[in-house]
């Protein structure tokens, strides 16, 4: 009992300097729009039990909300929520990502980013399956003025779910089943931002 009282206690400390210096740090919101580009691998599944893999590169645009915190010296941390807009691949993106300044224009920047898949039917038994697909993130960013700056990450896929999912007819009036899958993408983002 005395153990739960002292990590509680330990957890209230830290979450209340955590919090009290993320309220005086320096604070930046704003918009941004990613272009991404993914290289779907597509896993056919026949009838008679034989499979084959294909791939093909898609694109998908993410309108996100950056909020950054400047929580020191070179370091930020930057909270991205948004929405990925895209035919099989859509749904809500969240994303932590630790920012590096290497020069006043040039940072790094690494973290996390979790996409949470929505089910969309496509029509023709076409749909995006309903999952959470995390990334690990890692990119080059650079600041075009104060308020402007341009990034680009690449993402990898940490449990490499399937996504997407489509029943094809064949040409001998039967179907197969094709699962979508993306090991890694590339994301080319465009951020305006302000001080709060």
């Amino acid at each position: 009992m005395t153990r739960k009282i002292l990590l509680s206690s330990i957890k209230t400390v830290c979450f209340f300097i955590l919090f009290q210096n993320l309220m005086f740090a320096q604070t930046k919101i704003g918009v941004s729009i990613e272009f991404i580009g993914y290289n779907a691998q597509i896993e056919n599944n026949f009838l008679d039990q034989t499979r084959s893999t294909e791939s093909s590169l898609d694109y998908d645009v993410c309108l996100s909300v950056p909020i950054t915190f400047g929580i020191g010296g070179d370091i930020s941390f930057s909270l991205r929520p948004g929405f990925v807009f895209g035919s099989l691949y859509q749904g809500p993106d969240i994303g932590l990502i630790g920012i590096y300044d290497l020069s006043s224009d040039v940072y790094l920047c690494a973290g996390i980013n979790e996409h949470l898949n929505t089910y969309l039917s496509g029509g023709h038994s076409k749909h995006g399956k309903s999952v959470s697909i995390p990334y690990a993130v890692l990119g080059l960013g650079y600041k075009l003025s104060n308020s402007i700056s341009t990034e680009m990450q690449i993402n990898y896929s940490l449990n490499y779910a399937d996504y997407g999912y489509w029943r094809r007819p064949t040409e001998y009036s039967s179907t197969y089943d094709s699962y979508y899958k993306t090991r890694w993408m590339i994301k080319l983002n465009f951020s305006y931002t302000w001080e709060l």
